[in-house]
């Protein structure tokens, strides 16, 4: 076995322990500092263990470590009651629309309430009516109710998102500015914008929903009654993109042109 190997196992082993019984920074940071002592002068303990168990605290700290959120964290500010600020920061998501709300994820830069002015950092969940014309790197400026998560705040904080901002109408909305974001996402959200119109165009409602799904991850317009079915026959994985789905469209893909290019192959020119 390789030298590094025990190193790397009890390395991730802690890192994994940590994940689970979630100590304290100070405490791991604490226990770190004792046992590297005695690695450094061994007492009644054998070497081979004063020798994991540094390595076992150094993986739990920094898993520790990186869910210590800065002082400048919104999630710091967020108020466990709804308060009315204004938000400014840049669009990190493609809007998501289910019937007339829509839902975003707002990188923010500042926030202000009353005559108060900070600069933040961090993701804030916007949701509301009446959002429209908001695509992925605009730069906004939003007003609306500031709050912590109730329901989904395991699930938000799994993607670090510990705040929520409810927004109502056009008017709390006010675009500063655009294609603020990463060149590549905006040209990829662009492209399956344009992919969507292209399937709307050429098919049916019903169809629309289903090719949605299968190819571009939004299954929130599956036809219910092809949802209930699907779920029924535990078929319903397929309308979320991932690998496997991507695994077998490129299989499909090439036997279709293995076979195309047999037949051309066959052909006497």
């Amino acid at each position: 076995m390789p030298p590094l190997a025990p190193c790397f196992i009890f390395f991730c082993l802690g890192i994994v322990v940590e994940s689970y019984q979630k100590f304290s920074f100070a405490f791991l940071a604490v226990l770190l500092c004792i046992f590297a002592i005695l690695l450094i002068a061994p007492l009644a303990f054998g070497k081979s263990l004063t020798v994991f168990i540094p390595i076992f605290l150094l993986g739990s700290l920094i898993f520790a470590n990186s869910k210590i959120l800065p002082s400048s964290s919104i999630a710091r500010l967020t108020p466990v009651k709804k308060e009315i600020v204004i938000l400014h920061g840049i669009v990190l998501s493609d809007p998501a629309i289910s019937g007339e709300k829509k839902s975003f994820i707002l990188g923010v830069s500042s926030v202000s309430h009353g005559h108060i002015n900070k600069t933040v950092c961090g993701k804030v969940l916007i949701k509301g009516e009446g959002i429209s014309d908001i695509f992925y790197g605009d730069e906004l400026s939003i007003k609306g109710g500031f709050y912590r998560p109730g329901v989904y705040a395991d699930y938000l904080k799994s993607k670090g998102i510990y705040s929520v901002l409810n927004v109502r109408g056009i008017d709390a909305v006010k675009r500063i500015g655009r294609c603020k974001g990463h060149a590549l996402i905006h040209w990829a959200l662009f492209l399956k914008h344009k992919m969507e119109a292209i399937i709307s165009f050429y098919h049916s409602s019903f169809s629309v929903g289903i090719l949605r799904a299968m190819l571009l991850g939004e299954a929130t317009e599956v036809p219910p009654a092809a949802r209930e079915m699907m779920v029924k026959k535990g078929t319903w994985y397929v309308m979320v993109v991932r690998g496997s789905n991507t695994g077998l469209v490129a299989l499909i893909l090439l036997i279709f042109f293995s076979a195309a290019v047999n037949s051309l192959s066959s052909i006497p020119f």
